[in-house]
């Protein structure tokens, strides 16, 4: 019996573990599960086991192996590996990043952007999760929360008239709104919510 279990043992408890999270916001659990069920069956080492949590998935990449470097780079190739995959690929908005609003402020960062938001029915929650993020100052401009359509028009500048042809909660309401906004403070991007 221990000539058995010793081994096995010593297989599944030696070496180093590394993990990589891949955050994927706009498709459900079940459907990342569908999309990459042959890799997660078939991925020994490393695994791929997905979380779901509010509004995202995670996927989560394990290795092991002797060194912390041998892992993290069994991991970065199956990584790479999924963000290849052209059906999930476009969903995913970063690898071992806090939340969505972290890896937003880092990429509007790299890429020099700024954003300016207009929040309807969020209410300035959107403006509240970036400014929570360090640095957020050197990109995120402020924003508006125009609840009313008289407020939309008045402080964004909404065409009365695309309202009256589409609803307040339509995309070509939302578009005006993020145009706005954008507009108004200056940014490369106007960022809106309607609802």
């Amino acid at each position: 019996f221990e000539e058995l279990v010793v081994p096995f043992l010593r297989h599944y408890t030696e070496g180093i573990l590394v993990s990589r999270n891949i955050h994927i916001m706009g498709l459900g659990e079940s459907t990342v599960e569908s999309l990459l069920h042959d890799l997660m069956v078939s991925s020994e080492n490393p695994t791929v086991a997905p979380y779901c949590k509010s509004g995202e998935v995670r996927l989560r990449v394990t290795a092991r192996a002797q060194s912390e470097a041998e892992a993290a780079a069994l991991c970065d190739r199956l990584v790479e590996r999924i963000h290849e995959h052209r059906d999930i690929a476009p969903y995913i908005y970063g690898v071992d990043c806090e939340n969505i609003e972290t890896a937003l402020v880092r990429l509007l960062t790299r890429r020099g952007l700024t954003l300016a938001t207009a929040e309807s029915c969020t209410g300035g929650m959107i403006g509240q999760r970036i400014t929570a993020v360090s640095g957020a100052s050197a990109v995120y401009s402020g924003g508006f929360v125009p609840y009313t359509n008289e407020v939309k028009i008045r402080q964004l500048g909404v065409d009365p008239a695309t309202i009256a042809a589409h609803p307040e909660v339509s995309h070509e309401t939302a578009a005006e709104m993020a145009k706005g906004a954008r507009e108004r403070l200056g940014t490369h991007i106007g960022l809106s919510t309607t609802g």
